[in-house]
């Protein structure tokens, strides 16, 4: 992925937006109330995280689900090089990958279907 990090950055698919931001603040409340009527928290020590300790989940997810370079990829697909670049960074130490998986992987998707509407948008 870093091998395209100027052209993302040229069109854009870098960027993490206050639109995302808040996308993402609500999807993450959301997590966590699921989670408590469930019974099962987010994590061993619940109402530990804020959103705050999550949103590098999210920002990796949707980069690479906006990156170019995995058009045509399903998140099976990039799920490994996704850990590994979790698990390179100081986050990883907050939130384990077990836990970020799922954040991860909904922004990622999230990131495809934006993607797939900017190419339609820019078709036409």
């Amino acid at each position: 992925m870093k091998h395209l990090m100027n052209e993302r950055q040229r069109d854009g698919s870098d960027k993490w937006s206050a639109s995302d931001d808040s996308h993402f603040r609500r999807h993450f409340e959301e997590q966590v109330q699921r989670s408590a009527v469930l019974g099962r928290p987010l994590n061993a020590n619940a109402g530990d995280w804020v959103y705050d300790d999550v949103r590098p989940a999210y920002q990796l997810g949707l980069r690479a689900g906006r990156d170019l370079a995995n058009a045509g990829r399903s998140y099976a697909d990039v799920a490994a090089e996704l850990e590994r670049v979790w698990e390179s960074k100081a986050t990883a130490a907050v939130v384990a990958w077990k836990r970020a998986r799922p954040l991860v992987r909904a922004a990622f998707e999230h990131g495809v279907r934006s993607r797939g509407a900017a190419d339609s948008e820019r078709a036409d």
